[in-house]
């Protein structure tokens, strides 16, 4: 399977980002793009290593916090 890696730079505060995104398996900023999340095995929300699968297509990994 093939991986991509994807880099966004945000002109906005550190802090207010991180309070919108910080819950990795929270999407509920994005409700008209993701319509399903699945959690992935047992990490919790926020570890390293936690896995969600997006919309039943796309399957991420928490690398770093």
């Amino acid at each position: 399977m093939g991986q991509c890696y994807h880099s966004v730079v945000v002109n906005a505060a550190v802090e207010d980002i991180w309070n919108s995104v910080k819950s990795f398996h929270d999407m509920s900023w994005a409700p008209n793009v993701i319509t399903q999340l699945d959690v992935i095995g047992d990490k919790k929300d926020g570890e390293i290593g936690a896995r969600r699968k997006l919309n039943e297509a796309f399957v991420e990994t928490l690398t770093e916090r």
